[in-house]
């Protein structure tokens, strides 16, 4: 059992795979994070033309 769980610690295999999920995972982060604020400012803008368009028209 011993020479098993040293087998399991010194086994090198699938990190480089596991290294590029977790850089997947931080650039799908920051891109949710980039959209969120964007949507943020898009909806501020669209509220603004709403108004201004609203005092226009009266």
């Amino acid at each position: 059992m011993a020479r098993l769980i040293r087998y399991f610690l010194d086994d090198q295999n699938g990190t480089a795979a596991i290294e590029y999920g977790l850089i997947a995972t931080l650039i799908t982060l920051a891109i949710i994070v980039a959209v969120g604020g964007a949507a943020d400012e898009v909806v501020a803008m669209w509220s603004s033309n709403e108004g201004q368009i609203s005092q226009a028209l009266k």
